[in-house]
């Protein structure tokens, strides 16, 4: 898949997170839920300016994890 995305965006995650891998997906699936970022015709596009996805990253590590827990179907467990 291609993007077309600034190098603000990966600057923005990458800032907040630290790198760390497990926090940049739950982001980029949340903003990506939320259609700040969008595919179109195959290529990956911001959906939203850059100003808007930044407020809405979590600022805080508690934001993040209930971020993905909330994708997180009841009842569901590990492997399943």
């Amino acid at each position: 898949m291609h993007n077309d995305f600034p190098s603000e965006l990966a600057n923005l995650i990458h800032h907040n997170y630290g790198g760390n891998a497990l926090f940049m997906v739950t982001i980029v699936r949340d903003i990506a839920k939320r259609s700040l970022i969008v595919q179109n015709r195959g290529t990956w596009t911001l959906g939203a300016p850059i100003q808007d996805i930044y407020f809405g990253i979590p600022e805080t590590f508690q934001q993040s994890l209930d971020t993905e827990f909330e994708t997180i179907k009841p009842g569901r467990t590990a492997g399943s």
